[in-house]
């Protein structure tokens, strides 16, 4: 894969024989996610809009996207999944991240690959590390993704049509 798109996405391929916990999820430098952050002063009502706003966007274009593949996938034994996930309630939480995942499995539900978008992370962090404890002079930030949905489209298309034609 290719291009400034498929650059945020990332990937797990289970390995023939391997479990997916011996699973490696690897991330070059010159495929770190393309996104902006957000600091907590910054966390305003149109930062909360837009987050919603991409999320809505990003879900429809979801089904948008895999539906025409999933016969394609199905005619070659393989099963293809995928959602938007939440985790969290409030995107100004620490914890709260909302993704794009697609799922690539054999019919017998071994996963093959796994490729997730994050659209929205919130976390706290104490001298650059996340952490999960409120620490006196840690702070709360957020990472919005930065491509357009004709981006990710693009980049979708591009994951799916490799996956078919080396399946």
């Amino acid at each position: 894969m290719g291009g400034p798109a498929a650059d945020r996405g990332r990937s797990i391929k289970k390995e023939p024989g391997i479990g997916l916990s011996n699973t490696k999820v690897t991330q070059t430098p010159s495929e770190a996610p393309n996104t902006m952050k957000y600091t907590q002063k910054q966390f305003t009502p149109e930062l909360l809009d837009r987050i919603k706003q991409t999320e809505r966007s990003i879900g429809s274009l979801l089904e948008e996207i895999t539906q025409p593949y999933k016969n394609k996938f199905q005619n070659k034994d393989i099963q293809l999944d995928s959602s938007l996930d939440q985790e969290g309630i409030d995107p100004f939480e620490p914890g709260y991240r909302s993704s794009l995942n697609i799922g690539i499995s054999e019919k017998g539900g071994d996963l093959l690959d796994l490729h997730t978008i994050v659209i929205w992370e919130c976390q706290r962090t104490f001298l650059g590390l996340p952490t999960g404890k409120n620490i006196p002079g840690s702070k709360i930030s957020g990472e919005l993704m930065d491509e357009t949905t004709k981006e990710i489209k693009a980049e979708l298309r591009e994951y799916l049509g490799d996956w078919l034609d080396n399946a």
